[in-house]
């Protein structure tokens, strides 16, 4: 097996130059950035130098007025001057930036040769520690225990990704729920103080839309609770707003169902309000859960490997 320990050797030495590239790559990207930029910046000032060698030249009142002078001769040749050196530090520049350019290609052709490289060092990890599994009873034994719960940190990760994503939905929901009942709450107190039938009308249209939304939510809670279970978080995510919020005020038009309406409108506000910082607070939850788990795989696949590396056959 000398062969597979030179291969491994051979695929690290690779991974560790892979490395060294992306960081240089880096940068290098970070000073073409900056380089273009100041190329840009000299080029633009080389142009304004030869524009003003044109207006001298040129009829002008600065021309005419160096004229009257006699220093129209002495302006003209510091002008010039100016303009030479501002051509010759944007030239500079430009064959800096040509140079780098070539450089990042070179790096960028490197680094595609070695494109593959962690597949094959993932393949050639595999390799080996199979031939641990069958010729070193105790190695093996602690490589299995460390790819079971390899397997597990990799199924809590996808059921806490599956988690957040509904959690999302809902907190989505539920903030365009508050925008709307928010808004309900604004053409309802307008209402109140005799709006109006149009003031009324937009109202309802806002309740509507709101009632829409709710069981929309309602539903996305219900799907969120599910994926929770399956992360061992328990929750009760409740949300009620009254279907018949608007029964009264559209039977009679007076204050007192103005009023009733209002206050039914301020609390299903505040259960909306509730709802989205309860389904806040567990996607806090869950990406805490979310982190602690990466972690736990990440040093997990480095128990592996430098217990599969470190181990001669």
């Amino acid at each position: 097996m000398a062969s597979l320990e030179q291969e491994i050797e051979a695929v690290r030495e690779q991974l560790d130059r892979q490395v060294s590239l992306k960081s240089r790559l880096e940068r290098m990207k970070a000073q073409q950035a900056k380089l273009n930029w100041e190329v840009g910046l000299r080029k633009e000032r080389w142009h304004q130098e030869e524009q003003d060698i044109d207006q001298l030249e040129a009829f002008s009142w600065a021309a005419l007025w160096a004229r009257l002078n006699g220093q129209l001769e002495e302006k003209l040749s510091e002008q010039r001057r100016e303009a030479l050196v501002a051509g010759a530090r944007f030239e500079a520049a430009r064959r800096q930036q040509e140079a780098l350019a070539v450089q990042i290609a070179q790096v960028e052709h490197e680094l595609q040769d070695l494109k593959g490289c962690e597949q094959q060092w993932e393949r050639l990890l595999q390799q080996k520690a199979e031939h641990l599994k069958q010729r070193q009873p105790d190695k093996a034994v602690v490589i299995f225990q460390l790819e079971a719960r390899q397997r597990e940190c990799r199924r809590q990760l996808k059921e806490l990704r599956e988690a957040a994503e509904a959690g999302k939905a809902a907190r989505g929901l539920a903030r365009r729920l508050v925008e709307k009942m928010d808004d309900a709450l604004t053409w309802s107190t307008v209402d109140l103080f005799g709006g109006g039938m149009m003031t009324g009308f937009v109202k309802h249209s806002r309740l509507e839309e709101a009632q829409q939304l709710a069981q929309q939510l309602e539903d996305q809670l219900r799907c969120f609770e599910s994926e929770l279970t399956d992360v061992d978080i328990h929750a009760s995510l409740e949300l009620t707003v009254d279907p018949f919020l608007r029964i009264l005020d559209l039977l009679f038009d007076n204050f007192i169902t103005d009023w009733a309406v209002q206050e039914r409108i301020e609390k299903a506000l505040a259960q909306a309000k509730t709802a989205e910082d309860e389904v806040q607070a567990l996607l806090d939850h869950l990406a805490a859960r979310q982190d602690q788990t990466q972690r736990e795989k990440a040093e997990l696949d480095r128990q592996r490997r430098l217990l599969i590396e470190q181990t001669s056959i």
